[in-house]
C-alpha cells in the first residue's frame, strides 16, 4: 500500500516491481496540490492501483466483510433499511425514493443524512444517492 509519494521517490521502483511480480497494489489518494500525492493519485487514474479510504476497502478487496459494516446494517432503522434495499442495483434519485420507498419526504430528507453521516450511502450530483 503506498500512502504518500511524489514521482521522484523511490516508491515508483517498489510499485513497478509488485505490478511485475503479480501483487496487487493499493493507494491512498491525497490532494491534487500536493508534489508527495502525485505518484498516487497517478497510479490511482491510471489503474494500476486499488483506491484505499480505509482498512476496510483492502480486506473487502479481498472478499472479507468487515464487522464495522455488519454492525450498521443491523443498526438500521425499517424506513432506512427500506433506503438500502432500493439503492442495491444501483444509483437512484430522490424522487425515485420518494415514490418507490413512501417514506414521507421529511422523514426520507433526515434518512437519508443519518445514512450519509453514517457512511453508508454518499450523496452524488443531481439530488441521487449511491451505496458506498
Amino acid at each position: 500500500m503506498i500512502t504518500e509519494a511524489g514521482f521522484k521517490s523511490g516508491t515508483i521502483h517498489t510499485k513497478e516491481f509488485a505490478l511485475e511480480y503479480g501483487r496487487d497494489v493499493f493507494a491512498v489518494p491525497g490532494n491534487v496540490t500536493n508534489s508527495k500525492s502525485e505518484l498516487t493519485n497517478h497510479i490511482i487514474k491510471t489503474a494500476q492501483a486499488e483506491v484505499a479510504l480505509s482498512p476496510d476497502d483492502i480486506i473487502e478487496f479481498y472478499g472479507f466483510k468487515t464487522k464495522a459494516k455488519e454492525k450498521k446494517v443491523l443498526a438500521l432503522s425499517f424506513d432506512e433499511q427500506k433506503i438500502i434495499e432500493l439503492l442495491e442495483d444501483e444509483e437512484r434519485d430522490f424522487d425515485y425514493l420518494a415514490e418507490n420507498s413512501k417514506i414521507p419526504v421529511n422523514i426520507l430528507n433526515s434518512c437519508l443524512t443519518t445514512l450519509e453521516i453514517r457512511g453508508l450511502i454518499r450523496k452524488l450530483p443531481a439530488q441521487t444517492y449511491a451505496l458506498i
